[in-house]
């Protein structure tokens, strides 16, 4: 019973990561560049359908703590209005092979002053 009751525990704080890739339009692959840019981007999420993320970095001055992950989920389905969210970006690069995402990123850089 005990060991249940801790397993399930442990699956409510897991974060879901991206298990294959996402068809995510041209301004969410802006976005992940302009994220994957910054020296301190912690979490990138996106919503199944590709159309919202949300994004944790921590400040150049300082370090962050906390659940960068589960909040990055959080502030995506914010966004998407309810569409689930994915991890898709972890410590600034992508957590899956995506071609089509890698294919953007070599062809178009990151501005992290956008995100400011």
């Amino acid at each position: 019973m005990v060991l249940v009751t801790c397993i399930t525990m442990l699956a409510a704080c897991q974060t879901t990561y991206a298990q294959k890739p996402i068809g995510m339009s041209p301004a969410a692959m802006q976005y992940f560049a302009d994220w994957a840019a910054i020296p301190h981007a912690k979490a990138f999420a996106v919503s199944e359908n590709g159309r919202a993320v949300g994004i944790v970095y921590c400040p150049d001055f300082g370090g962050c703590a906390g659940p960068s992950e589960a909040t990055a989920i959080s502030v995506c389905e914010t966004n998407s209005k309810g569409v689930p969210c994915l991890i898709y970006g972890v410590d600034g690069k992508p957590v899956l092979d995506d071609p089509k995402l890698q294919a953007y990123l070599d062809t178009h850089k990151g501005d992290r002053s956008k995100l400011r």
